[in-house]
């Protein structure tokens, strides 16, 4: 079995067993929730494999970038749930939650939110 179905099948098991414990105890938030974690984890277990397997593999653009987009996405966060304690409608958070990720990636620098933009803008022409 190659070290690829391990990664895919530990983070299959870690997100069922978060979702099952966060779901019992959080509802809808204990979902968003378990996603996040098998996400991250997914990333850090995948990043680890390719590190490993890849030796003269410069980590440092990967790592800064993934911090970046963990801090926009915090920050996203943050608005999301100053925003859910008021009486706004769902969709209306939703797609300030997306406006305010595009900014705060902006903010934060992240080149992967640059290239989409750029692509899309290039495409739309």
């Amino acid at each position: 079995m190659s070290c690829w179905y391990l990664s895919d099948l530990s983070v299959t098991i870690l997100k069922l067993y978060t979702i099952l414990t966060l779901y019992i105890k959080m509802k809808l938030s204990g979902l968003a929730l378990a996603n996040s974690i098998s996400g991250i984890s997914s990333f850090l277990i995948l990043f680890f494999v390719i590190k490993k397997r890849l030796e003269p593999f410069d980590t440092k653009p990967i790592f800064v970038s993934f911090l970046r987009i963990l801090a926009a996405t915090f920050f996203m966060f943050t608005v999301c749930y100053r925003l859910s304690q008021t009486n706004i409608f769902l969709a209306l958070i939703l797609i300030i939650a997306v406006i305010s990720y595009i900014f705060f990636c902006f903010l934060f620098r992240v080149r992967e939110m640059r290239e989409a933009w750029n692509w899309l803008t290039q495409r739309a022409k």
